[in-house]
């Protein structure tokens, strides 16, 4: 072969790889023992409508303790209208016709977090390797028979926890704090935690994993109950999402959609340089399996 065949090669390779890169946002997350502290940043890749909608419920003003129910069984139209959200933020080209498209559509905090979730089933992210969440189920179920084991199921859970790949933990720990801040304002989704519904395509559901088809919520409850928990070595401050849109132009969609919000003082956010975001855990501690 020759040399000019091979950097041709070269450059649709690069080109391809590129254009991939591309197709994706990019979050940015840090532990808290390491924030301010040089290091590199935990990443991991979602789709950019899934990055629009959690940067915009993190930075929605959000009536304190309004109890609501999102409603994503009867409501055809809030559906419709997720979908449709979530299908024209992938197609935005610039930042603008992002922040448009939001405006546009009013889009409603049920709108955005249907949107969030049905964006990132879609793209069929890597879940929760099978091996771990077979061990967790495991050990939710141990404590459901037996109440003895329940002081040391969370640690153990967080054990498990410390073994799930970088890009799928990052996009899970993303998730959480999101649930986190919907429930803090008193946001349930079909009566029920968000994070159960959040997560719920993170976690591999089958037979032959749990007999308790449910084990996989089981987990994400115990994970919000206990998330102000979560040692200070794990991924939890949001320190950007960023995405290169079609045109060319890289943004943090965070502090872009923090700023188109007013940068409003949030009572469960700590705000911080480059738009990071620290999420508190949500009040209720009580274990209802």
């Amino acid at each position: 072969m020759s040399t000019s065949g091979r950097t041709d090669s070269s450059r649709s390779t690069g080109s391809s790889s590129r254009k991939e890169r591309n197709l994706f946002a990019e979050i940015e997350m840090a532990s808290r023992e390491q924030y301010g502290y040089w290091r590199a940043s935990l990443t991991a890749r979602i789709p950019p409508a899934a990055a629009v909608c959690g940067c915009s419920i993190l930075t929605s003003r959000l009536s304190s303790r309004q109890a609501k129910n999102i409603d994503t069984t009867t409501r055809g139209d809030v559906v419709e209208d997720a979908y449709l959200l979530c299908q024209t933020l992938d197609e935005s080209s610039t930042p603008e016709e992002a922040l448009q498209t939001l405006q546009a559509q009013s889009a409603s905090i049920d709108v955005l977090v249907i949107a969030l979730q049905a964006s990132i089933e879609a793209a069929q992210l890597s879940t929760v390797p099978v091996k771990v969440a077979a061990s967790m189920y495991e050990k939710i179920s141990e404590a459901k028979s037996k109440p003895k084991k329940r002081e040391a199921l969370f640690p153990s859970i967080i054990k498990l926890l410390r073994k799930i790949p970088q890009d799928t933990l990052v996009v899970l720990m993303f998730l959480l704090s999101i649930a986190q801040r919907l429930q803090a304002k008193g946001i349930t989704v079909d009566d029920r935690e968000p994070a159960l519904f959040l997560l719920r395509s993170l976690f591999p559901s089958s037979l032959a994993l749990s007999p308790d088809q449910s084990a996989g919520d089981s987990v994400s409850r115990l994970l919000a109950i206990h998330f102000d928990e979560i040692p200070g070595d794990m991924p939890l401050v949001l320190e950007g999402v960023n995405h290169r849109f079609a045109a060319g132009k890289k943004v943090n969609l965070l502090s872009l959609i923090s700023g188109q919000s007013g940068k409003a003082q949030r009572q469960s956010q700590k705000p911080g340089p480059r738009g990071v975001r620290e999420i508190e855990g949500a009040e209720d501690k009580e274990i209802q399996w």
